[in-house]
């Protein structure tokens, strides 16, 4: 950025775009003042320097809008998106794909803040967007179908959830055309994407609540397993994919949790089937459930030692989890 500066002057466009990428980057890292002051730096250096209608002025509000709703600063996030649609519309016409990010952002919001019909109809238009643009295969359609089950799972509409968790796998896995909610793709079929990874914890986890009336849903209760089990294949093949301590420490968490649902979906199984597959099932998971944690504190070790924290302070945080 510096370079940049020295070399352009300071109300260059390229300068702008070097303190919105650093913007970005203090986001990924959760220093949301951080991120901000860098935003609006680039964004007022965009103001002096490019046509109102340019795209670069959309990507700045649509970066500023997640900074305001990460801060809790919802009002504030949705005139931001609506700022970049806006430019959006300006510069490439209503139906453009770059709208869907508008719309999904924005119903993320709505969503959080409870208006789920307005974040229902925000969902549907991001994916009308991408479905006219792409068709019915493409990752914005699956991240929208992903979305209207999250809102419908959080209404406890748990089969309209599934439908839509389904739409999604549909939508990101392109050999995969089994419209059948209790089916999914083979393992190795599946691309090694976080966003898979998302919907497959969802679909696993509005299973078990379909499988939770009384008799139980024994088609539902093996659909939920198989899914649980596939969402931990992908989070190894993922962790084996991240080279960065921070993002390896994130996975570890997030397996340690696959592990844990499927334990207790491969107990609940044996206890409805008696069979004794699932007891093994069920062992195996926890044997995984134990080297997860010990690759989570060795990995939180590596991150902290990366950050500089002192030897001593490390040993006794190791101690304290060993008396844990």
């Amino acid at each position: 950025r510096e370079l940049r500066r020295q070399t352009l002057g300071e109300e260059h466009p390229e300068v702008a775009a070097s303190y919105a990428n650093l913007g970005d980057t203090y986001y990924r890292k959760g220093q949301y003042r951080e991120a901000l002051d860098n935003l609006q730096r680039g964004l007022r250096i965009y103001q002096k320097s490019l046509e109102e209608n340019h795209s670069n002025f959309a990507q700045c509000y649509l970066s500023l809008g997640l900074v305001h709703a990460a801060l809790g600063e919802y009002d504030e996030a949705l005139a931001q998106y609506e700022l970049a649609r806006q430019v959006y519309v300006k510069a490439f016409g209503a139906q453009h794909p770059d709208l869907a990010a508008c719309y999904n952002m924005s119903g993320k919001v709505h969503a959080q803040r409870g208006e789920h019909t307005a974040a229902v109809r925000a969902y549907e238009q991001a994916r009308a967007l991408a479905q006219h643009a792409f068709g019915a295969q493409h990752p914005i359609v699956a991240e929208a179908e992903f979305n209207l089950g999250e809102i419908y799972f959080a209404l406890r509409e748990h089969a309209a959830a599934l439908q839509h968790y389904q739409r999604a796998l549909l939508a990101l896995v392109p050999s995969f055309a089994d419209t059948t909610l209790v089916s999914n793709p083979t393992a190795s079929a599946l691309p090694a994407l976080p966003l898979l990874r998302d919907i497959l914890r969802a679909k696993a986890e509005a299973l078990a609540q379909s499988s939770a009336a009384r008799p139980p849903r024994l088609e539902a209760m093996h659909a939920a397993f198989a899914t649980h089990v596939l969402h931990a294949d992908l989070l190894d093949r993922l962790r084996t994919d991240y080279q960065a301590e921070g993002s390896k420490l994130l996975l570890a968490q997030k397996a340690r949790a696959s592990y844990a649902l499927a334990l207790q979906s491969a107990l609940q199984l044996y206890e409805v089937t008696r069979d004794s597959i699932y007891q093994h099932h069920a062992f195996a998971f926890a044997e995984k459930s134990k080297v997860a944690v010990l690759a989570e504190a060795l990995q939180e070790t590596k991150a902290r030692q990366f950050a500089g924290m002192p030897d001593s302070v490390l040993e006794q945080e190791r101690t304290l989890r060993i008396d844990l």
